[in-house]
């Protein structure tokens, strides 16, 4: 069965999505992904109930936009994976002990926090630094994270989001039955970086460079590409369009018996892992 929105419905054979052509979004003609029916669809080894859909997007491509239409409108349970790395450098914890070790007391506030505009531009040129910051937060992230999958698998939630900048460069899409990625035109993409950020234009070009994956190469990626071109009504327009094929819980879903524990195992062995390097002297910057 397909499901038929304004345009021409077409089939995608590499994923079995259903999909339109949307005149109006952004280049024109571009792909706006509808799940497959979830009781039709081939399922694979079923474990649980629960759905994971993955959202991501470009640098001000309105991905936060799209979190929060979901949760107020729908009343979807959002992990914000940006909130969780908010978190772990909270004043106090392990890992904001560890970074202000590393990188300095120059990165913090007065108030004793960590300024993280500040530490990103301390490591936004330096690829080695940048991987020194990686290496600390993951696994704080990581273990939050575990928590937050754990506890909605275990209350039977049956539709999650994981909201995540970095889902395709983290590998975490290969846990998510459905990926969403929220695109704009380049032209767009700068506009609105600029007057978000009230950044110089050629900050805004070198962020915009700096980004591992493009908007539009993640969209190409991904089951379901949301252009958000327009205004925010017309994203909320496509988002109910979606949200009954999108949101809708199965009893067969592609979280996998097998791939789910072993990711748990993974998952437990960082955490001891990540234990151990907290205990651990800091790196010397």
């Amino acid at each position: 069965r397909r499901t038929r929105h304004s345009g021409v419905v077409l089939k995608n054979t590499r994923t079995g999505y259903a999909t339109t052509q949307d005149p109006g979004g952004a280049g024109g003609g571009t792909r706006v992904g509808l799940p497959p029916d979830p009781d039709t669809a081939d399922p694979g080894l079923v474990c649980h109930r629960m759905k994971l859909i993955g959202l991501t997007g470009g640098i001000a491509c309105g991905k936060s936009t799209v979190s929060r239409f979901l949760l107020t409108e729908f009343g979807t349970p959002i992990i914000d994976l940006d909130a969780i790395s908010h978190s772990v450098l909270q004043p106090g914890s392990f890992t904001h002990s560890r970074v202000v070790g590393t990188f300095g007391a120059e990165i913090l506030t007065p108030e004793g926090s960590i300024d993280r505009k500040r530490l990103g531009a301390l490591v936004f040129g330096d690829r080695a630094l940048r991987r020194r910051l990686e290496a600390i937060q993951q696994p704080a992230i990581a273990l939050r994270l575990l928590g937050a999958l754990l506890y909605h698998f275990l209350v039977g939630t049956d539709v999650v989001v994981l909201d995540a900048a970095l889902l395709y460069e983290t590998g975490l899409h290969r846990i998510c039955s459905v990926v969403v990625a929220v695109f704009v035109d380049d032209a767009t993409q700068l506009s609105r970086l600029l007057a978000r950020d009230r950044a110089g234009e050629d900050d805004a070009r070198a962020r915009l460079a700096a980004q591992p994956i493009a908007a539009r190469e993640k969209a190409a990626r991904a089951h379901v590409g949301l252009p958000n071109d327009s205004d925010e009504a017309a994203l909320q327009q496509r988002l109910r369009q979606l949200a009954p094929s999108l949101l809708r819980p199965s009893s067969a879903q592609r979280i996998a018996c097998a791939p789910s524990l072993l990711l748990l195992a993974a998952a437990t062995s960082l955490g001891w892992s990540a234990l151990g390097r907290a205990s651990a002297p800091p790196v010397s910057p």
